[in-house]
């Protein structure tokens, strides 16, 4: 046994600052570790190895990119490469996982990707038509005559008010960063 390279791992429990003291020596403590291609966390969750297991599943999806879009394989042939090739990478050592729902969605979106892509639609086609009740609403503006007082505004007329306030612009929303400093305070007049 190397004693450089051995670690241990508690998982639950109470955490302890410093390492343990063996007869021998020192030894590391780790926070998570790699066994059988599953990443074991100290909290005792499988987040990191499923997020691993998706991301692999992902780098597989595009390396199929080209085969996935061709007109020249059928739909069965794309599926029966999906349960060979994407479906094994993507579940491995899933036996031992802790899922919860927002883990399950994770992988639920790669096989969709694939799914997507092996019937050649594109993102932006699976974009809600605008005779959709929600995007209707989200455009509505009451037609009637207007009655005395505040003039009647849509939905988005009133965020733009709110943002407006709040010296946020259009775009700032995309950026991760910027936007919880700016959505709790308003612009110092």
């Amino acid at each position: 046994m190397n004693m450089q390279k051995t670690e241990y791992m508690k998982v639950g429990g109470k955490h302890e600052h410093e390492d343990r003291e063996l007869y021998i020596r020192k030894i590391k403590r780790a926070t998570n570790y790699k066994y059988l291609g599953s990443v074991i966390m100290e909290e005792g969750n499988s987040k990191t190895g499923i997020q691993n297991r998706a991301q692999q599943g992902r780098r597989a999806t595009q390396a199929l990119n080209s085969l996935l879009w061709s007109n020249g394989t059928k739909i069965g042939t794309k599926i029966r490469i999906y349960e060979a090739v994407v479906e094994p990478i993507l579940t491995y050592g899933a036996e031992c996982w802790q899922m919860t729902k927002n883990d399950k969605k994770v992988i639920d979106m790669v096989e969709m990707d694939f799914l997507r892509r092996a019937c050649q639609v594109s993102r932006v086609e699976q974009r809600m038509n605008d005779e959709r009740w929600p995007k209707r609403a989200l455009k509505y503006t009451p037609k009637n005559r207007r009655k005395k007082g505040r003039p009647m505004t849509s939905w988005n007329d009133g965020i733009r008010n709110i943002m407006k306030d709040r010296a946020i612009k259009e775009d700032e929303w995309r950026n991760k960063d910027k936007w919880p400093s700016k959505c709790g305070m308003r612009q110092k007049l």
